[in-house]
């Protein structure tokens, strides 16, 4: 409203420049008027009335500020519609079309489905930068937002509890230190002697709640404000002891205040422990293991090292991990309920901190206590410690930029290539057609907002896509085929707005109409989809569980989806037994022996160019068809239905000829580049070319 007419008013945090502008001016937060039009910064809109699709950025383009732009020829408005950009990756074009942000091909992990169509292609390969090495100190964590907009910082603000404490009887224990000031410590923590039997101090007091000067071993507080100047309030779950006292007290949730001083002897063992920890992974974080008595600094003590200098902290075991927190910039919860105007965890990126404060930039406003972190953390990616040097290779990939590389540093592509697979039905959304359809990203661009909402209701999205492709689809016969299938191989579609899964799960159907109905059974079985439904997801073998593995799908794909309760006829009438009464398909030792066959199922690891799940299931694939674990898998023989074993016919690795991998017509599967081996290939063979095979092999 401060600005002339047409224009509008930048607001700036951290010193952004000005569309049209130049020069510090006043300072990096102040704002300033700008015309959010002027043509220099608008796309071409010539030859498209309804939409204009920018190819490449226009010199001098600024996203974050024209989200409206206007045609010199018609005069017409337009609105930036922000939305995700699919990648063209069918099962005939495998890496057809590398994504935009990463110049990487998508993970498509090699299946029954794909694995004759993958093709090697060098362009999909990562970029390898070799032995160079990064170190996460606060520049490098700010150029990361910076130069490719992520948001990587170092934690602040957790607080040690009682779990988190300074030392105790289990050898196992970790307590952290965070190198704070190089001098000594400005308030350090108080050392006293440890305690006698004799001096301690019987716990008394009364359940007032709003007593205060409380005097140590006296109860019940609340709070370290009830307690006497220099204690602090002990809070017990489960009767523990309280340093320096003696007795049940008033019960064993009573809490109590007592004295936090350190022992000088263990105060000498923790100095001891973090200075024979020299080749820590970070100069300034410190995880040891003190046994023995801790007196009544149990947790958030500070001490000096006069010897070596610096001030060490006892902290959270988790004060000083980096993390992503790029997703988060879009999933926190209380961004809707700000109207997006303030993103908390966008926050100190756009300050230009590298930390991140606890509870503020992470939990809702109605959530600041440390479940909050609990429940929280498992959508913050972890990079290492703050200060750490580690290879530039073991970052995750989103965070190999060219823009972070170190000096000298060169990004090169393997030349033996990537593996790159199709995915059924994975093809790229056209930015010209409506913005019909929701879809969950896993990150927002900085600064987007849904100015475009999907057309549909996000909830009846898949209920949408079906009704449109089963009324007006050109092959109707298919489309019917695969209804009536959809109606034997069913699965509970959960109240949620997520459409990709369940299009896919019931693509499996239209392919497979005509087909075999082996084919159509395979994938329902590996589907992740099913898997989740009827429960064998994740399921072991007793071996390993101690219990006998879930029945739930060894019963339904005998009893629902293929031959029933009940053995029939050619023209579908029960068979008899002698005595004239129907003979049973299978029974419970059948149903028993089955689902030892399901055993070993799991997901295939999340990827890019497919939709995210809600996010409690945001690290999960539910796309692209299950692996089978060997480890969890029930290695047993299996009886089939007439009393053979599943499996009959196909030879026995004991039973095979000597050396028969060496015969004519082995086949060897290329699973990895050299380097990229898991742990358990200790030992690769590398023959030349038309060399005889190594004495070793015959």
């Amino acid at each position: 409203a401060q600005c002339a007419a047409g224009l509008r008013c930048f607001q700036r945090s951290n010193g952004e420049t000005i569309p049209g502008c130049f020069g510090p001016g006043g300072g990096s937060n102040w704002d300033y008027c700008y015309d959010p039009a002027s043509p220099t910064r608008t796309p071409d809109f010539s030859g498209e009335p309804d939409m204009a699709v920018m190819e490449e950025a226009a010199a001098g383009y600024c996203a974050r500020a024209a989200t409206h732009a206007r045609s010199a020829d018609t005069q017409l408005y337009y609105r930036f519609d922000p939305r995700m950009a699919m990648i063209e990756n069918e099962l005939s074009s495998p890496g057809g079309a590398k994504a935009a942000h990463t110049g990487e091909c998508p993970r498509v992990p090699k299946t029954f489905l794909n694995a004759d169509t993958c093709e090697y292609k060098p362009e999909c390969t990562p970029l390898d930068y070799g032995d160079a090495t990064i170190t996460l100190d606060e520049e490098t964590l700010k150029r990361w937002y910076e130069t490719d907009r992520r948001h990587v910082h170092y934690i602040t603000g957790l607080l040690p509890d009682m779990n988190n404490r300074i030392c105790g009887s289990n050898v196992n224990r970790m307590s952290r230190w965070l190198k704070t000031e190089e001098g000594s410590c400005s308030e350090p923590t108080r050392t006293c002697d440890e305690p006698d039997p004799g001096s301690l101090i019987e716990l008394s007091g009364g359940n007032d709640n709003s007593a205060t000067d409380l005097a140590a071993c006296t109860g019940e507080c609340d709070s370290d404000a009830q307690c006497a100047a220099g204690l602090r309030c002990f809070q017990r779950s489960n009767g523990e002891t309280i340093p320096g006292c003696f007795g049940p007290g008033g019960g064993r949730n009573w809490d109590y205040c007592y004295d936090p001083c350190i022992p000088q002897e263990h105060a000498s063992s923790v100095l001891t422990a973090i200075n024979s920890s020299d080749g820590a992974a970070s100069p300034s974080i410190r995880d040891i293991s003190i046994t023995g008595p801790c007196g009544g600094a149990l947790r958030g003590a500070s001490i000096s090292d006069k010897e070596r200098g610096g001030c060490w902290r006892h902290v959270h075991p988790e004060t000083g991990n980096v993390y992503d927190f790029s997703y988060w910039v879009s999933a926190h919860e209380g961004i809707a309920r700000a109207e997006q105007r303030y993103n908390p965890v966008a926050a100190p990126a756009r300050e230009g901190k590298a930390y991140m404060t606890f509870p503020d930039n992470i939990c809702t406003y109605s959530r600041t206590d440390m479940r909050c972190w609990s429940d929280y953390k498992r959508y913050f990616q972890f990079v290492g410690l703050l200060d750490e040097t580690l290879a530039f290779s073991a970052l995750p990939l989103p965070l190999q930029t060219a823009g972070v590389a170190p000096a000298g540093a060169v990004g090169t592509r393997r030349a033996e290539g990537f593996e790159a697979c199709g995915s059924p039905g994975e093809t790229a959304n056209d930015p010209r057609l409506p913005h019909s359809y929701g879809v969950r990203m896993q990150l927002r661009g900085e600064d987007t907002l849904f100015l475009h909402r999907p057309i549909s209701d996000r909830e009846n999205s898949r209920a949408m896509v079906h009704n449109n492709v089963a009324v007006y689809a050109p092959d109707q016969l298919r489309q019917r085929a695969a209804w009536a299938l959809s109606q034997v191989l069913v699965v509970g579609a959960d109240n949620d707005d997520d459409t990709e899964r369940w299009l896919a799960y019931y693509d499996i159907f239209v392919r497979h109409a005509f087909g075999s109905f082996r084919d159509v059974l395979r994938e329902v079985s590996y589907s992740p989809i099913m898997g989740d439904w009827l429960t064998y997801e994740g399921v072991r073998s007793r071996a390993l569980s101690g219990k006998f593995p879930d029945e739930n799908y060894a019963r339904e794909i005998m009893q629902l989806f293929t031959i029933g309760l009940w053995q029939l006829q050619p023209d579908g009438t029960r068979e008899l037994d002698g005595d004239g009464k129907p003979i049973r398909t299978y029974d419970d030792h059948d149903i028993v022996t089955f689902a030892r066959a399901w055993t070993g199922f799991h997901r295939v690891a999340p990827r890019a160019n497919i939709a995210q799940e809600e996010r409690g299931n945001n690290n999960k694939n539910s796309i692209d068809p299950m692996r089978i674990e060997p480890d969890d898998r029930d290695f047993l023989p299996k009886i089939d239905l007439y009393d053979g074993f599943i499996g009959d016919g196909y030879p026995l690795c004991t039973d095979l000829p000597p050396r028969s991998f060496l015969r004519r017509g082995g086949t060897f599967v290329r699973r990895a580049s050299p380097g990229e081996f898991d742990d358990r290939a200790t030992d690769v063979l590398e023959p030349e070319r038309g060399s005889p095979p190594p004495p070793a092999l015959c």
